[in-house]
């Protein structure tokens, strides 16, 4: 199968505090059938974050 290519997203860094990274890695290693790593477990907290920072915008907005 011929890969396709993926467009690249530019990244920046983000500093945690090591107790918030420490529990991220704990819970991974507690629940290892979410299948993440520490990057992918960040990025979907965020990502969950902004979706409910939406819906309450849109609430204000009707």
């Amino acid at each position: 199968m011929p890969k396709t290519k993926k467009r690249k997203i530019e990244r920046v860094n983000v500093r945690l505090p090591k107790p918030m990274v420490d529990e991220i890695d704990r819970i991974m290693k507690a629940f290892p059938e979410f299948n993440y790593n520490r990057q992918q477990f960040v990025e979907s907290a965020i990502r969950e974050k902004i979706e409910k920072i939406k819906v309450i915008e849109a609430g204000f907005k009707s």
